[in-house]
């Protein structure tokens, strides 16, 4: 069953169980997350209940995919940029504004028991304002949400390094499952992606016991 809102963002909520492997082949954690490798518009991987997600435009592709790795009992997560990104010449002084897209995908509330695995999967999609310093080598934005979406957005606070990005992104979500009912949280990934003078792609992944989180965000 899913829910949508639709305001600044969109916001879809589905749960997702599978058994697991059991056993001593059971992964130490219960969820991982990772940069993947795009093929065509979705991420090359081979999950059950697998949900990929993808958004395009002339700078490049980003994609992400979540779901269970039934052997290893372990909820996974995969972000990636397509290859051929077009971000343009390498700017090393001044400031920029990069008007970006952005998904994300959240499954929270894992749980692993000796025979399942399960989570509460939250798709994100939105709009945010990236501004770029290249002297003090910082790309920082908010999209703050609204309260009739339970100010669910992104928070970017990365770093520029020539044309590289790193830092961190921030997923700020409020839903409701079946499963769980009313949860919210924060979960934060690790960036990595491209900037330059047309435009800047990055996408963000990583992980707790319990959550699980992957996006991208692409701007010109």
């Amino acid at each position: 069953m899913s829910h949508k809102v639709k305001m600044a963002s969109c916001l879809a909520v589905i749960s997702l169980a599978a058994c697991s492997g059991g056993g001593s082949n059971l992964a130490a954690s219960p969820t991982a997350s990772g940069i993947g490798t795009v093929s065509g518009t979705s991420i090359d991987v081979n999950l059950s209940d697998e949900g990929n997600r993808s958004i395009s435009t002339p700078v490049g592709r980003v994609a992400i995919a979540t779901g269970i790795d039934q052997g290893a009992g372990q909820v996974q997560g995969f972000a990636g940029i397509a290859p051929g990104a077009s971000v343009g010449a390498e700017v090393t002084n001044g400031n920029a504004t990069y008007n970006s897209n952005y998904i994300y995908t959240v499954v929270d509330n894992v749980v692993r028991t000796d025979s399942t695995v399960s989570g509460d999967r939250v798709d994100v999609s939105g709009n945010i304002t990236l501004n770029a310093d290249f002297d003090g080598g910082t790309l920082t934005g908010n999209d703050p949400g609204t309260i009739l979406n339970g100010n669910t957005g992104l928070s970017v606070n990365a770093t520029i390094d020539g044309s590289n990005l790193g830092g961190t992104a921030t997923a700020n979500y409020s839903a409701f499952s079946i499963r769980s009912g009313n949860f919210s949280g924060s979960a934060t990934g690790a960036v990595t992606g491209q900037i330059g003078a047309d435009g800047v792609i990055g996408v963000f992944e990583g992980n707790d016991p319990n959550t699980v989180v992957v996006g991208g965000f692409i701007g010109s």
